[in-house]
């Protein structure tokens, strides 16, 4: 079987979701299915401004659609949601061919950008609002990252299916040696994209407090992203002394440099609960750290960190509760149980094998 994977980045590049996909294109080729990847060929990680993202977006769109369409035959399209709006590209890519299509939705669009305010709800939002629905129920299948986002989804009308994201084979690799991680002197860590979903605000607050305190805590962000400036800017105006910005982590070293913190730090924004979802959190899950997260109080991300001892969930804004549990951590370290929260390994196994079974089972219904 011949199957196209659309997506605005696929390997060598380290956006997440082009990893996953390449990730699953391997598994079916060894499975004897031949695998088609279309790309934006554009590199990830550019710093631009709203209007030359927007461009760079659309022509993104442009450039996947015009490939896709014009590809040789296939048997099943499989989206991703980068660029905003593919799930339409995947639509009439797979209505050119007249092949079922499946839509993995990492993020829901237009809601996530009206959420963080990129764009104002009106008449261009609502057109592309039905354009999505109208994608989500062309679909074979649509597959959401979690319980929210699936209630989410099912708001356009569709059944939705629930496949979390999982951590990449070369990440996972380094996880049998993690005994020997260094750890540095008492830090908390924030680590990956800083993008304008994820909450370094309260942070920078929490990190302020616990420098009044004079806790002995350093905060780390390890990574770039769009926002990344801004959270500069603003913890030069609260004069920290004690936050350190470091670039991302070689993918070779990513486990041993989380592990030098004894706090990993995941964050969301509560207007996007079910938008997206951290994907950061996969490899968090299986780290034997603490682990704190800064968003929404109810929801799936809450639900499974609720009642572990080593985790806590503070909601998005409460910077003095962030600080109380960081100053609890610090004198008195939570015990960190021998099991991670989450089976890492045998979640990858499952969720690949998973895909696996629904793209061959596509074309036969």
């Amino acid at each position: 079987m011949r199957i196209l994977f659309l997506n605005q980045h696929f390997p060598p590049d380290p956006a997440p979701s082009g990893v996953l996909f390449g990730e699953l294109a391997d598994a079916l080729a060894q499975r004897g299915h031949e695998v088609v990847l279309v790309q934006a060929a554009q590199p990830n990680r550019e710093s631009q401004g709203r209007v030359a993202s927007l461009l760079r977006e659309l022509s993104a769109l442009i450039a996947i659609l015009w490939r896709g369409i014009f590809c040789r035959r296939v048997q099943v399209v499989v989206s991703g949601s980068s660029p905003p709006c593919l799930a339409v590209a995947g639509a009439l890519v797979s209505l050119r061919h007249w092949a079922p299509h499946l839509h993995w939705c990492m993020e829901l669009y237009p809601e996530i950008a009206i959420a963080l305010r990129e764009i104002r709800p009106g008449i261009l939002p609502s057109i592309i609002r039905m354009m999505m629905r109208s994608a989500y129920r062309w679909a074979r299948a649509v597959v959401g990252l979690d319980a929210d986002m699936v209630a989410a989804l099912g708001r356009h009308g569709v059944r939705v299916l629930e496949c979390r994201p999982w951590v990449p084979a070369p990440v996972l690799a380094q996880m049998p040696a993690l005994a020997a991680a260094p750890v540095e002197p008492w830090t908390w860590l924030y680590s990956g994209s800083l993008g304008h979903a994820h909450d370094w605000q309260t942070l920078l607050a929490a990190q302020a407090a616990l420098e009044e305190r004079g806790v002995d805590a350093t905060l780390v962000f390890q990574g770039g992203g769009p926002a990344r400036d801004a959270a500069r800017a603003r913890a030069d105006e609260l004069n920290l002394r004690r936050v350190v910005w470091r670039p991302y982590a070689p993918e070779a070293e990513l486990c041993k440099a989380l592990l030098r913190a004894q706090c990993l730090v995941a964050t969301q924004l509560p207007e996007t609960a079910g938008l997206l979802w951290p994907s950061k959190l996969a490899l968090l899950f299986g780290l034997p750290r603490s682990l704190l997260f800064v968003g929404p109080k109810t929801g799936a991300i809450a639900a499974l960190l609720r009642n572990r001892a080593h985790a806590g969930v503070v909601a998005s804004g409460d910077f003095r509760a962030v600080a109380d549990w960081i100053t609890r951590l610090r004198s008195e370290p939570l015990a960190v149980p021998p099991q991670p929260l989450v089976d890492v390994a045998a979640h990858r196994w499952g969720a690949i094998a998973w895909w696996v079974e629904l793209i061959e089972g596509a074309k036969t219904k």
